[in-house]
């Protein structure tokens, strides 16, 4: 991690600074994400990122967020936006599909 964070000029985490201090899997974890969130802002990657580190749930009321055009939006997150319902069309072909549905759906 070192090298990539030396090749965009960014400071390493524990060089020294107390702001930098992170010293469990936790913090290392705490500093990337917020690291992300701020690099990152308005790009779009915060509710894919959220659902990658199973973090969703965690959210209280709607996620505000910026779409193409400037057009705001507003997204209330569940449990079942982990997985995705099964296709009607694959039901159809497979009726045991309709009856172990994911949770949500």
């Amino acid at each position: 991690m070192g090298n990539l964070r030396k090749g965009v000029n960014m400071p390493e985490i524990n060089n020294g600074t107390p702001q930098m201090a992170a010293n469990t899997k936790e913090e290392v974890f705490e500093r990337l994400r917020h690291e992300r969130t701020i690099e990152l802002a308005a790009e779009g990657h915060s509710f894919s990122d959220m659902k990658r580190w199973k973090l969703l749930e965690t959210l209280n009321g709607p996620v505000y967020g910026i779409a193409l055009y400037n057009a705001y939006y507003t997204r209330v997150v569940t449990e079942r936006d982990y997985l995705w319902p099964f296709p009607l069309s694959e039901c159809e072909k497979n009726p045991d599909l309709a009856k172990g549905q994911n949770p949500g759906w």
